[in-house]
């Protein structure tokens, strides 16, 4: 029963493509090995790498509209050298309506505890990922310092998060107020990251940064497990990578 409206796909890491009476929004492009079918629209949460190596292939098939963080937008337009009309920058709690959709950027902190800014300046630069590309590398930085998580409230009323980052006192506040069917957020066996879940009232919990490192099968299974234990009445997926479902 496709309860919500919605067909889903996961890519890889936070890249989903998410299907709606003809529209489609990719969060996240990166790893999408060509996998991407449609994209009227990409909401990146923010400018490292791994969320964004795609972007540009996604760019220059698709011509979205591309929702950011509005510090993130200009380095951004600077490096894809698009047009510049087709970056949204979105300030917290702006709330842009399409009609099929409204799009709300809320203010998220990426996940913090990576040391000093030089520090982290000479891990990116030597991040072989980083190093790919000189105009992504110089945004790397920025990637740190603004996080964007999005609410999509599409036209029949389903409203979907997609969050990433530390599961704090003012997050799980702000974010609980949201009121979200589904929300998608980061993977993690930190019992935190279950109460965040549960404390959203969502009924369809999925993660991303999963199936990437050897002990994401455990980190998965311990994050359904404390979620559920929670929340009894929601559901938690695991989607297969690159498979359609219905929600």
């Amino acid at each position: 029963m496709n309860k919500y409206g919605l067909s889903i796909k996961w890519l890889s890491v936070s890249c989903y493509e998410i299907r709606y009476e003809g529209h489609t929004i990719v969060t996240d492009p990166y790893e999408t090995n060509g996998g991407v079918e449609a994209c009227d629209m990409v909401c990146l949460s923010h400018c490292h790498w791994d969320h964004l190596e795609d972007l540009p292939q996604v760019a220059e098939k698709f011509e979205p509209m591309i929702l950011c963080g509005d510090k993130t937008a200009y380095g951004l337009a600077e490096w894809l050298d698009r047009d510049p009309a087709a970056i949204y920058p979105m300030y917290p709690d702006n709330e842009l309506d399409f009609g099929w959709v409204k799009v709300k950027a809320i203010y998220g902190r990426h996940k913090g505890g990576k040391g000093t800014f030089s520090g982290l300046r000479e891990r990116l630069n030597n991040n072989p990922g980083c190093q790919k590309d000189p105009g992504m590398a110089a945004i790397q930085l920025m990637g740190s310092m603004e996080y964007r998580n999005f609410l999509l409230t599409f036209s029949n009323g389903t409203k979907l998060l997609i969050w990433g980052g530390d599961p704090t006192v003012d997050q799980k506040n702000l974010c609980a107020a949201l009121g979200a069917d589904i929300a998608i957020i980061q993977r993690s066996k930190d019992e935190a990251k279950a109460e965040f879940a549960a404390a959203l009232g969502c009924k369809i919990l999925l993660p991303h940064h999963q199936h990437f490192r050897k002990d994401d099968t455990e980190l998965l299974a311990a994050m359904k497990e404390q979620f559920l234990a929670k929340a009894p009445d929601a559901q938690f997926i695991d989607p297969a990578r690159g498979a359609w479902f219905e929600v």
